[in-house]
């Protein structure tokens, strides 16, 4: 079973009038191929037709506010993600929380079985904002368990600052914000796997100090001291995957227009003699990229989707692709080799095994010159359950998101209009009854009212 657009669900450009963000939500995959494009006024999120606020407590601190950031979590435990959104401030920054709406996933009441007949899927996030400051804007801000006390965690900071901050999580809220200090200022941060997978998330941090540009690695938890890596340059942007044939986690570093693989290693073979750093060339120079899968392989390989200088994106992948199906026998043979090589022996990266990246794909004008520049943001998002991913490009020049998405075998772009420059966006599930929704935060809102959209996109699901 493959999940796909169906052909005549064209997503035409929604005009929105919402002042902080909107989201936009798959319906079921089983649903009849249409699109209703929805418009409403500045204090409401709708979800079908059923409108509801997400509202901030108004005080000093929240009354000028833009919005920086977005991640998203089960922060409390409860089984349900939470939303939280990160403000700049005339004080330093501050956070809102939305706790997810456990109606989304599991109904009981008998309004919600009445809405669900007609149509009306509950809210993915409860209405009522909980909020908490912050020493500094969290500008960048990354969410998991960086203590391996089980519970998701926030680490936040300012682009700049000499220090990123440890916000520790548990059920009843988030603790005190614990200052860590940096041996230079702060370029760029991810959060991920690094090398082996442990019992905490890894934190990687670009600093530039006197001595030059390098690359931290909390491998361990938050607490310990961090590994170093030389930089060639300030790094602009730091992402987390596997971008190799071994099942290390490796950090993808762009610095100088220039992208670069810091390769993870098996810590019990010992490191490796030779440099796991590869600079990747690639021609012209990358202005942001995302990681995903892409274009879809037999291997599953992921790929850069990397914003060029001209406005241009392309897709990047590392040797050459098989894009032939899989027969049922070739499904059941492959199930038979991944159950076998459990107890087989662990790959690592080696230089010059596995092919060389080239680009495999460009589509041309997808932003302007003057947005390439301000290095447009990509995101990694599967709306519709396909076997590959979609990207999503946020143009704050035009106040555009673009979906740049595979139908049959034919590159599609689709793109959705705001009010408001979008900064920060998620594409996350939201419910037990739709696919993933695309969350995006716009930069001049005030945080009060909370204002959203969600416009339904329904697919034809078809067997091949």
């Amino acid at each position: 079973m493959q999940t796909k657009f169906a052909k005549n669900d064209a997503l035409r450009a929604l005009t929105l009038t919402a002042a902080l963000s909107f989201v936009m939500a798959g319906a079921s995959a089983a649903a009849a191929p249409s699109l209703k494009a929805l418009q409403v006024d500045s204090a409401h999120l709708q979800l079908g037709n059923a409108p509801y606020d997400l509202k901030l407590a108004v005080s000093k601190s929240t009354a000028n506010a833009n919005g920086v950031s977005m991640v998203s979590a089960d922060f409390n435990i409860d089984g349900y993600a939470d939303l939280v959104s990160g403000y700049a401030s005339a004080e330093g920054g501050f956070i809102a929380i939305n706790r997810g709406n456990k109606a989304a996933y599991s109904p009981t009441s008998a309004v919600d079985f009445a809405n669900l007949k007609q149509g009306i899927f509950p809210q993915g996030f409860v209405s009522e904002s909980e909020f908490l400051k912050l020493p500094v804007a969290p500008e960048l801000l990354v969410a998991g368990d960086f203590n391996a006390d089980g519970k998701p965690d926030l680490v936040f900071a300012k682009r700049g600052d000499n220090a990123l901050y440890f916000l520790p999580g548990s059920r009843s809220g988030f603790g005190v914000a614990q200052k860590i200090a940096l041996d230079g200022t702060l370029d760029a941060m991810a959060a991920g796997e690094v090398d082996l997978p442990n019992a905490a998330i890894d934190l990687a941090v670009a600093i530039t100090a006197k001595s030059g540009a390098s690359l931290q690695i909390y491998r361990d938890g938050i607490a310990n001291r961090p590994l170093s890596y030389k930089l060639s340059a300030p790094a602009d942007q730091l992402a987390i995957g596997n971008l190799d044939d071994s099942l290390m986690g490796d950090v993808a570093i762009l610095a100088a227009g220039e992208l670069s693989i810091l390769h993870g290693y098996n810590q019990r073979a010992g490191a490796p003699s030779f440099s796991r750093m590869e600079t990747l060339s690639l021609g012209g120079r990358t202005q942001s990229f995302a990681l995903g899968d892409f274009i879809w392989d037999r291997e599953g390989k992921t790929e850069f989707a990397l914003m060029q200088a001209d406005g241009a994106v392309a897709f990047a992948a590392r040797g050459a692709l098989n894009s032939t199906p899989f027969s049922v026998a070739e499904v059941r043979e492959k199930r038979r080799a991944q159950i076998a090589a459990k107890s087989a022996a662990m790959k690592s990266w080696q230089p010059g095994i596995g092919g060389a990246w080239a680009i495999k794909e460009s589509n041309a004008g997808v932003v302007s010159k003057a947005m390439a520049a301000r290095g447009a943001k990509l995101l990694r998002a599967n709306l519709a359950g396909q076997s590959s991913d979609d990207l999503i490009v946020v143009d704050a020049l035009t106040q555009t998101l673009k979906l740049l998405t595979v139908e049959g075998a034919q590159r599609k772009s689709y793109h959705v209009s705001s009010s408001s420059s979008p900064i920060a966006a998620l594409a996350i599930p939201t419910s037990s009854f739709v696919l993933p929704s695309l969350i995006v935060l716009g930069d001049g809102a005030q945080p009060h009212p909370a204002c959203c959209l969600q416009c339904r996109k329904r697919f034809l699901a078809s067997t091949k």
